[in-house]
């Protein structure tokens, strides 16, 4: 199985054809010059992610990129949403975790940050909220939003 999931995220789709959320860049504009820390924490591999970010000129915009890639041999995601705590040396109280899938948001609420569901297709509202999601988005602009960010 892993091996099919990898044959789709990395031989299916390029990295330079990788389609970001409307709205990306710039909701990530806004929260740079608002100086918020964005981390990215990816079941891509690094690599992966990093050329996608670049192709894009997104990668100025993160502090840290992570990769559950390294957890695999019996980590899971929970162990990479822990390591992403130390890296961002805040309080999980303080962090706005925002993710499109029930395991995104059940992994946020469990270290105790708040969640945001951003509905891509990938899991339905519902499944978000029974996660324990604090917001549903139906795009990535509604940080502005919850984060009082001017439009």
């Amino acid at each position: 199985m892993a091996q099919l999931f990898d044959e789709y995220l990395y031989n299916k789709v390029e990295d330079k054809d990788y389609l970001l959320l409307p709205y990306t860049s710039e909701v990530l504009e806004k929260l740079h010059r608002k100086s918020y820390r964005i981390l990215m924490l990816s079941i891509r591999h690094y690599d992966s992610v990093k050329r996608i970010l670049t192709h894009h000129g997104l990668h100025i915009y993160f502090s840290h990129i992570l990769s559950t890639e390294r957890f695999r041999d019996g980590g899971k995601t929970e162990d990479a949403v822990k390591d992403a705590l130390k890296f961002l040396m805040q309080p999980p109280s303080n962090i706005l975790w925002v993710g499109d899938s029930g395991t995104d948001i059940s992994c946020a609420k469990k270290a105790g940050m708040f969640a945001a569901g951003v509905l891509t297709g990938l899991s339905n509202g519902q499944t978000l909220l029974d996660e324990g999601a604090d917001w549903i988005l139906d795009d990535i602009s509604g940080l502005e939003d919850i984060l009082q960010i001017d439009r």
